[in-house]
């Protein structure tokens, strides 16, 4: 129990120790300190590896322990030990804290996870402004070989190192870079499981740069970090790259400004988005792309602009690697939007490179072909990596004019998005207007222009491009581009029976100084098999033509309708050979040759018949496909026009080849004849039961009785049902609709019978409909008249109404007169008697104010009795007043007495 006397010593004592610490606090908190051990668990050390081998298992080489501290930057993994500089591999890594050195344990851990803290202090405890920067990390993973755990400042590692150097048999360590956001003046790593303990080495933290993304297109938004700069501080971003001038020309150095005046903020870090600069680098020819590295660097932006970031080793320059611009597609078709040429193999493109035709072009000679386009024909063009968001146009030199021309599009918009950054794709339509030869084709983007070649093809346009032969026939327009001017052009239909492989001139036209021809050319489709027939133009100067009994066509005269080669250059003795193939033995070439697909056409004759007609009735189809084997529907309902086998048994070889414009179709020949050198398949006798093929002419003639038709509208089809026909790909090839009228049809005679029946009938209920209508009109009339006249009866029983009511009201009007001046006698009777009333009352009030006088001095004693009972009020007061000071006082005493005994 304590007295008072040890209570005050107590109080005195503990006051005394309160000041010392105090002031020992404020002494020590102006002495700056090394790290110190914090618990008794030890402290880890501060140093670096070289990490090699992939991710996955990272191979540690020259691990070295920092004998006082460890240099790093803001945002960076490098690091190097004790300022010795990087001339020497071991002194520059990986940041690495050291948790054990080869057998030897640094720190002994409290808890199962641990987080790693920077910090202003090197305190074995956590201290205010202490800021996390990774974690958490679990101890038992220090145990196992290094692991990559990503963190939002970067990756870091944690494991036990492979044997080597001082970490025989291991090195328990985290590798990892320092954060971004961070000022300057933090100096010690913190470990904190729980309880702290500071790493034994200090750090110095360098300003730090690092870009997102770090690679991309021109002017793509890079966002911009960067810490460990002075706070509130201006700097300047540079750039520096190397520019390479191909094919030739060499290498030189760029550099510039990318953004000045950049605020480090009150943090000394600063986080920024900028568009990165268009270095305008083009693509190596001779390799392929070529990605330009440019390093950003900060500079003070107040003179004389000192280094601040990014300065050497062991930092990691801040680089943005900037893709050059690519040509990823440049596929050509033409006029009927087929395939012509597809450079799209694996390869990109930049200037005049890499744009080769698949074949060489007549029209185009020299080392250089360029990509063979056709007039109305369109050009796809894709690139990858052009100006970020920016305006791509499209150019065309033309020799019939200086300078370039817009091609139509004009411009398009290079992506935007990290899906397809500064990609872009255009369909690029060929002018009429180009003269046949090379030409550039020019691709500009931010004042970057890329080029390659084209050549213009002389081109032949037919409008329309497909139709039948007949029924209905089919004229064609003819338009020439990019021809020879000046020239006499025979244009020659190819093929019109099966196989034949002859030319028929169709017709002719001469061509003016712009290559296209002076009048319009036209010509019917001849009357042939379906599928694509070649148009080709010939120079008529070019060539000699015979007929196809070997006569000589008259000079150069288009006058023969079927020809063959001149076989006098003794390139081929065959007596029908490839018309295109004799010429270009001989050197000779068309000046353009362009397809028209042949429809089938399907008529039945005569269209419409009677139903009793009994007699023969044919369908007729042109433009059908020989080889292919159609089956007749006739009402949607399979028609048998072939009631024996086509071949006897199965086994027999038909020679198939595809057939032109039929998607998924093979076209079949018996015996290997007619189609030599396609694939021989061996087809069953029932496949073919039942079927139809045309001739080599393309002509297919059913004939059908005409009996047995409903009247009414019918329809007869074909459909090819070969064997490889396309899943997917079904329906009818041709139809035809004819009509069957009721002429001599039993039920039609019976449903006109009754029908005219059903029509009389109809007349004679009409009629009595009609009598009846007047009927009821009458009726109405009558009605109408009635109701008149009731109306009147009403209006004379209403008016003998009102005259009774005048009279009664006469009456009751005397009545009431008669009363009223009875009550008026009553009334004044009344009032007589209520004035001697009142005279009475004012009688009887007199009486009582007198009386009420008297009563008033009575009353004039209350006020004496009142005036005793104020002043015994008074008296009470003053007495409460009284006890109240007394209470004060003693409650004063008391506590006197109270400190007197405490103190």
């Amino acid at each position: 129990m304590y007295t008072h006397k040890s209570i005050s010593q107590v109080r005195k004592l503990s006051t005394s120790t309160l000041l010392a610490l105090l002031l020992i606090s404020a002494i020590v908190a102006t002495i700056p300190v090394a790290a110190v051990y914090g618990i008794a668990g030890g402290a880890p050390k501060l140093g670096v590896v070289h990490q090699t081998g992939p991710d996955a298992a990272p191979v540690v080489a020259s691990p070295t322990v920092a004998t006082t501290f460890v240099n790093g930057t803001a945002g960076n993994l490098g690091a190097m030990v004790d300022n010795l500089g990087c001339g020497t591999p071991a002194n520059c890594g990986n940041l690495t804290i050291f948790f054990s050195v080869g057998a030897t344990n640094l720190v002994t851990f409290s808890g199962a996870q641990f987080n790693l803290y920077l910090s202003k202090d090197g305190f074995s405890l956590l201290s205010p402004g202490d800021i996390k920067y990774a974690g958490s990390f679990l101890v038992s993973s220090l145990a196992t070989a290094l692991v990559g755990v990503v963190e939002q400042n970067g990756t870091y590692y944690i494991g036990t190192t492979t044997s080597t150097g001082i970490c025989v048999p291991g090195c328990k360590v985290v590798e990892g870079p320092l954060p971004i956001q961070i000022a300057g003046g933090f100096k010690f790593i913190k470990v904190w499981d729980g309880t702290a303990v500071a790493a034994l080495q200090y750090i110095t933290i360098a300003p730090g740069i690092r870009l997102n993304p770090t690679s991309g297109p021109a002017n793509r938004p890079v966002q911009v970090m960067g810490g460990g700069f002075t706070p509130s501080i201006l700097i300047d971003l540079n750039y520096s790259y190397t520019f390479h001038a191909w094919p030739a020309g060499g290498a030189s150095a760029k550099a510039g400004q990318w953004q000045t005046s950049v605020d480090t903020t009150s943090n000394g870090y600063f986080n920024y988005t900028f568009n990165m600069i268009d270095t305008k680098q083009a693509v190596n020819p001779t390799g392929g792309p070529f990605n330009d590295p440019i390093t950003i660097k900060a500079v003070k932006h107040t003179y004389p602009h000192t280094l601040m970031a990014n300065i050497a080793p062991p930092a990691t320059p801040a680089v943005f690697t900037e893709k050059s611009r690519v040509f990823t597609q440049v596929i050509s078709f033409n006029q009927r939007g087929d395939l012509v040429v597809n450079n799209t193999a694996g390869s990109y493109y930049g200037n005049d490179t890499g744009i080769a035709p698949i074949i060489p072009q007549p029209s185009c000679t020299g080392g250089t072909f360029g990509v063979p386009v056709f007039a109305t024909g369109t050009l796809w063009l894709a690139g990858n990596w052009w100006t970020w968001g920016g305006n791509v146009t499209f150019w065309v030199s033309n020799s019939t004019s200086t300078g370039f021309h817009a091609l139509t599009p004009s411009s398009t918009t290079a992506g935007n998005s990290s899906a397809k950054p500064g990609w872009f794709g255009v369909n690029l339509t060929v002018p009429t207007n180009l003269v046949i030869g090379t030409h550039t084709v020019k691709v500009v983007s931010n004042g970057v222009a890329y080029t390659f070649l084209i050549c213009m093809n002389p081109t032949l346009i037919l409008n329309p491009f497909e139709g039948t032969a007949s029924n209905p026939s089919t004229t064609v327009t003819v338009s020439a581009y990019g021809f020879p001017a000046g020239k006499l052009i025979l244009l020659y239909w190819n093929g019109t029976s099966f196989g034949d492989d002859l030319e028929f001139n169709v017709a002719n036209g001469t061509t003016g100084t712009d290559g296209q021809f002076n009048t319009t050319v036209t010509f019917p489709v001849p009357e042939t098999y379906g599928g694509d027939h070649n148009v080709t133009a010939w120079r008529a100067d070019e060539v000699d033509f015979y007929d196809v009994g070997y006569g000589i066509c008259s000079g150069t005269s288009p006058l023969c309708e079927s020809v063959v080669p001149n076989h006098g250059g003794g390139c081929v003795s065959e007596t029908v050979e490839s018309f295109e193939e004799e010429m270009s033995c001989e050197g000779v070439f068309p000046v353009a040759t362009a397809a028209f697909t042949v429809l089938p056409s399907f008529v039945v004759i005569p269209g419409n018949f009677s139903a009793n007609y009994g007699q023969e009735v044919v369908a007729v189809g042109e433009g059908f496909i020989p080889g292919v084997f159609y089956s007749v529907d006739i009402d949607n309902q399979q028609a048998d026009f072939s009631t024996t086998f086509l071949f006897a048994s199965t086994g027999v070889n038909i020679t198939t080849t595809p057939c032109p414009r039929i998607t998924g179709h093979v076209c079949h020949f018996g015996g290997g004849g007619g189609g030599g050198g396609g694939s021989s398949t061996n087809l069953t006798s029932a496949f073919l039961h039942g079927l139809v093929t045309p001739d080599n002419l393309g002509l297919l003639n059913l004939t059908f009785t005409g009996a047995g038709f409903r009247p009414g509208l019918h329809v007869i089809s074909l459909t090819g049902v070969d064997a490889v026909l396309s899943a997917g790909s079904y329906g009818p090839d041709a139809t035809a609709l004819f009509t069957v009228n009721t002429d001599g049809d039993p039920i039609a005679s019976m449903l006109t019978s009754m029908t005219a029946t059903l029509n009389s009938i109809t007349a004679t209920l009409s009629s009595i409909g009609d009598s009846l209508s007047s009927i009821q009109s009458s009726l109405s009339t009558i009605d109408s008249e009635v109701t008149a006249l009731q109306t009147s009866v009403n209006t004379l029983s209403s008016t003998v109404g009102d005259i009774q009511t005048t009279v009664n009201s006469i009456n009751s009007w005397a009545t009431s007169a008669q009363t009223t001046l009875s009550s008026i006698q009553s009334d004044l009777s009344s009032v007589k008697s209520d004035v001697s009333s009142i005279k009475s009352s004012v009688t009887s009030i007199g009486s009582d104010v007198s009386s009420i006088k008297n009563s008033v001095s009575g009353v004039s004693g209350i006020g004496s009795t009142a005036n005793s009972i104020l002043s015994a009020v008074q008296a009470e007061q003053t007495y409460v007043l009284v006890v109240a000071v007394l209470a004060a006082i003693t409650l004063v005493l008391v506590l006197a007495v109270l400190i007197r005994r405490l103190s």
